[in-house]
């Protein structure tokens, strides 16, 4: 399955979760919902590796440190995304949070070094401007 597939069942999937956290978080309280959460998902990570026979440990066991670090700029994240969406209005909450799709493409054209080409500055642009008016 090529990349595109993949990244709507991802986009589909985190739309209805960060939904239905909005609609729980009146209930439960923000570190609840981030850690109820976490604990369904390893499992879900532990049969897909088993059944792709994908190796859960690193071959280069030193990345085994940095693969362990990134989880806190996303833990972090996922905590303070959590309190906004319990906080404000999911249609201007999730929209803002979607910058962060930005910041990545940034990162990939600055550090990467990808390929900038006009019309992928164009949908970055469009992209902001759309974010900027969804949180109107």
């Amino acid at each position: 399955m090529g990349y595109l597939p993949l990244v709507l069942i991802a986009m589909a999937g985190l739309g209805i979760h960060y939904f239905l956290a909005k609609i729980i978080s009146p209930h439960i309280s923000s570190i609840s919902i981030a850690l109820l959460s976490g604990i369904v998902f390893i499992p879900f990570v532990l049969v897909y590796a088993h059944f792709t026979q994908i190796p859960i440990i690193p071959e280069h066991k030193e990345y085994i440190g940095y693969a362990m670090a990134i989880g806190i700029p996303m833990s972090i994240a996922l905590i303070a995304l959590y309190m906004a969406i319990a906080k404000g209005p999911l249609s201007v909450v999730m929209p803002i949070y979607g910058l962060n799709a930005m910041l990545t493409a940034v990162l990939g054209i600055l550090v990467l070094h990808e390929a900038v080409t006009i019309p992928k500055v164009i949908g970055l642009v469009f992209a902001v401007a759309a974010i900027v008016l969804l949180s109107r």
